[in-house]
């Protein structure tokens, strides 16, 4: 099987599970402010740790380890990206959790 029809496969199952994810969506008349944050907030959470794991750190473990002396520096580089981007969207998120009470308008 061809390297472009493998991908081509794999992409076309992947674009089918986010549609049959999509399709409960269509049942559902109203959803509620408190329900649509908190999925918006998993749904968030998961593209961010999706982002972190499966892109970045093989990236720059790939992209270090081109260097063949580098290898044990660039697993603990690639680690240390992922959890600094990690902290840094964490603190981001108490951020905007913490401002609007802070500065209320009466």
């Amino acid at each position: 099987m061809g390297t472009i029809y493998l991908g081509f496969v794999a992409s076309l199952l992947a674009g089918l599970g986010t549609a049959v994810g999509a399709l409960p969506i269509l049942f559902i008349a109203r959803l509620k402010k408190q329900w649509q944050g908190i999925l918006l907030g998993l749904g968030g959470g998961v593209m961010l740790a999706a982002t972190t794991f499966s892109l970045i750190v093989p990236g720059t473990e790939t992209a270090i380890s081109a260097t063949p002396r580098r290898e044990a520096i660039a697993q603990r580089y690639s680690q240390q990206l992922a959890a600094s981007i990690l902290s840094n969207c964490s603190l981001l998120i108490v951020y905007r959790i913490i401002t609007p009470r802070l500065f209320k308008e009466n």
